[in-house]
Parts: C-alpha cells; sequence; structure tokens
C-alpha cells in the first residue's frame, strides 16, 4: 500500500472499544507492506506536546507507531484542534513529519493535498481566535510548562464546551469543504483534497473551469463504522479498518 490515511479517531481511555480497535487496525498495519502512514489530526480526544502524563496514559499505542516507523513506515503527523505541538514528542523523539498545515506531494501518480480541514470555514471567527492562539509562541511556552494533569483537565473541559460549540452550529458541513477545496484549487493545481475536523464522510468530484479535482473527507471514528482510506495502484478508497 502506498499510503493509509486516517483522522478523528479521539481516543480517551486506553480500556475503551474505540481505542482497542485502533491498537488492533495498528497491528494489522504492521504485518502489511504500508510505505506511509498518515493521522490526519485528532487522533487523540487530547495530547499536548511531550507532557509525560499523555506519553505515559498512551505508551501501548506510542510503541506501536514506534515500531511501525522503525520498520519502515514513514508517519506523516497532522496537527488538530486536539493534538497540539506534536513536534516536541513525535518529531523529535519518534522521527515523525509533523505537519502544522497543509502538505501537498505526489504519492503513486496523484498530486494530493492534504490537512486537518479546520480552516475550512472562514467565518467561525470564535475558533479561528482560539486556533490563533494556541499557536502562538507565548501560549506555546506556556502550556509547555503547566503540568500534565492540569493540561489535561482543562483540556477535557475545553473539549466538551467545543464538541457542544460545534454541535449547536447551523453548518452543512460538506458543500462547506467542498467550497473551500474549490477555493483551494484556484490557487493549487492538486487532484485531490484529503481533509478530516468536520466529522462528516465525504468522496465527491467537482466540477472546475478547467479540471476535475476531488475531495475526500475521512469522517470520524465517533459516529461512523471506524474506515481508513487507502492509496493503491494509483486508486484511493475507503476500507473497513479491521478488513484492510
Amino acid at each position: 500500500m502506498e499510503a493509509v490515511f486516517v483522522s478523528d479517531v479521539h481516543l480517551t481511555e486506553p480500556d475503551s472499544e474505540r481505542y482497542q480497535i485502533f491498537l488492533q487496525f495498528l497491528n494489522l498495519l504492521s504485518k502489511k507492506t504500508v510505505k506511509r502512514l498518515v493521522l490526519l489530526g485528532d487522533i487523540f480526544d487530547l495530547w499536548v506536546g511531550r507532557h509525560q502524563y499523555f506519553v505515559s496514559k498512551h505508551s501501548e499505542l506510542v510503541q506501536i507507531l514506534g515500531s511501525l516507523k522503525s520498520k519502515g513506515t514513514e508517519i506523516h503527523y497532522f496537527e488538530g484542534n486536539h493534538d497540539l505541538y506534536l513536534k516536541d514528542f513525535f518529531g523529535n523523539n519518534l522521527g515523525f513529519e509533523i505537519h502544522p498545515d497543509s502538505y501537498e506531494v505526489v504519492w503513486d501518480g496523484l498530486k494530493i493535498r492534504m490537512e486537518h480541514g479546520d480552516l475550512a470555514n472562514p467565518d467561525d471567527r470564535g475558533y479561528l481566535f482560539l486556533r490563533s492562539f494556541l499557536r502562538n509562541v507565548l501560549t506555546k511556552n506556556l502550556i509547555r510548562n503547566i503540568p500534565g494533569k492540569l493540561v489535561n483537565k482543562i483540556g477535557e473541559s475545553a473539549s466538551h464546551k467545543s464538541r457542544d460549540y460545534t454541535d449547536h452550529l447551523n453548518v452543512d458541513s460538506k458543500n462547506l469543504v467542498r467550497d473551500y477545496a474549490k477555493r483551494l484549487a484556484s490557487t493549487s493545481d492538486f487532484d485531490v483534497l484529503i481533509t478530516g475536523h468536520t466529522h462528516q464522510k465525504d468522496d465527491v468530484k467537482l466540477s472546475l473551469e478547467d479540471r476535475e479535482i476531488r475531495s475526500i473527507n475521512l469522517g470520524s471514528w465517533f459516529e461512523e463504522e471506524p474506515q481508513c482510506l487507502v492509496l493503491e495502484n494509483s486508486s484511493l478508497r475507503f476500507h473497513r479498518v479491521l478488513e484492510i
């Protein structure tokens, strides 16, 4: 497989069903030849920097991901709005490719643009302000020096409020991302845009004046049967994660 894409798993407690399915999924990948694993953000419901609290809590998962990397799988990890400052640990300690923003590449003959997808709604000024605040150097330094348990407590509260806020937004997420793809395509010549964030799985071809593009949203592991996207033989297809 050229690449496997997954996002918005929102892992919480290691003994939860969703967490155990994700571990099984990674173990399945370790038995196959996978050139690249792309984690498109919000893999954890909360992960911040290199705090030992998160490293210890998710030690088994970290070990499996590290083993995949050591076997030769490139791991690309995109920062979402629930997993922050990833370079501190996953980049510096495990050697993952960390992407705070979008990334464009040609894989298997396809020009692919990837990003978490949280910039699709330009009218959500509250979220955009929060995103900018959290990425500020002063904020990063402050959070890095707060005890991990306290960061987790604050983060869990913020996560619940964020989810309640999002649930009450009257937004057509699928069309929002499709429109975003068209706007991006006016300045970039990608064939496929792959996003997450909205928790609304989508796979559609969009006609532009000069070409056709494809917009794929990976959905989430919250509300849907867990699936991943696989790139193989220049084709992108969804698969159930335990049937990959």
